[in-house]
């Protein structure tokens, strides 16, 4: 088979209509930025994995945090994937339908998603040091498993296998036991933190003015039976002091460790991999970007060259 030459090219290049012309060669600068835009994204992503080290949960500080431990769930209601039934720690799914639309006549296919989800159940991730709570919304995941096939309705009728219809389903999982590793926010959450104690002192107070008897017992001075506003402060400064101690107990307590989401711009990365296995995908993708940029790039201004030159 004889490829066309420049000169052929060029020739099918000016007599495309000025729609088709501009299509195209938008149609390659804009996915040359946007081939760009995800390869600068993959670069920064492995350069925040490689300079975030490794802390252990029971002595890392509060803030941006790397784990590397086991995935394990919570107790309570399990975690089900909604497509497969299967219980896991996280899921997400999408169901996408193939259409067909013309573009100058000619007839295309592609697939458009139709329905999509993922998990927002906490789950716990365990090191050697201890454990806390994953808090997976907004995370950029990579799973442990990856299930596709294809049916016949919008909702999948089987748990997988199918290869032929118009839908596809995908679902992704991590499940318990599963490697993880979680770049992200710890936080750490004391009942004292958000303890309004004026509002508690208010509490006990109210509960010792329902025992009078208790009441004047402790804190009339001068044996009159009632309290005056010198004895009523003594005993309102008694309840404030009583709440305070028990605050003080509460923090000495462990609080609870939640990582998720950071409140800036950074990463927040969950992977059923190590740390280097991310840092290569990251960098393939960079690579790949960066390749289509250049030659997409070359394609849009080849085409206005033609076209315009």
């Amino acid at each position: 088979m004889n490829l066309p030459g420049l000169t052929e090219i060029t020739a099918q290049v000016q007599a495309w209509d000025a729609a088709e012309f501009w299509f195209w060669s938008l149609a390659a600068l804009g996915f040359s930025a946007l081939s760009f835009i995800k390869a600068f994204k993959g670069l920064h992503k492995s350069r925040l994995l490689e300079d975030t080290p490794t802390s252990l949960i029971r002595s890392a500080s509060q803030g941006y945090v790397e784990f590397e431990g086991t995935g394990r769930r919570l107790d309570g209601e399990p975690v089900i994937a909604p497509l497969t039934g299967t219980a896991c720690t996280w899921w997400s799914f999408t169901i996408e339908e193939r259409k067909t639309y013309t573009v100058n006549k000619t007839r295309h296919s592609r697939w458009q998603t139709i329905n999509s989800g993922s998990s927002e159940a906490l789950f716990e991730l365990e090191d050697s040091s201890g454990r806390c709570i994953v808090d997976p919304d907004g995370a950029d995941v990579f799973p442990s498993a990856t299930q596709s096939w294809r049916g016949s309705s919008a909702w999948p009728e089987k748990k997988g296998g199918g290869v032929f219809g118009r839908y596809r389903y995908t679902e992704r999982r991590m499940h318990a036991g599963d490697p993880l590793l979680v770049v992200g926010y710890l936080t750490t959450h004391r009942a004292a933190q958000t303890a309004n104690i004026a509002e508690e002192v208010r509490l006990v107070l109210a509960d010792w003015k329902s025992r009078q008897t208790m009441l004047v017992r402790l804190y009339d001075q001068d044996n009159d039976g009632v309290l005056d506003l010198k004895e009523w402060e003594i005993a309102r400064r008694e309840a404030e002091a009583l709440v305070r101690r028990e605050h003080v107990q509460e923090f000495r307590h462990p609080g609870i460790a939640v990582i998720g989401a950071p409140p800036d711009d950074r990463s927040f990365l969950m992977a059923a991999k190590n740390q280097a296995q991310v840092i290569k995908h990251y960098r393939r993708g960079a690579v790949l970007g960066l390749s289509l940029f250049f030659l997409l790039l070359a394609v849009g201004v080849t085409l206005i060259s033609m076209r315009l030159g």
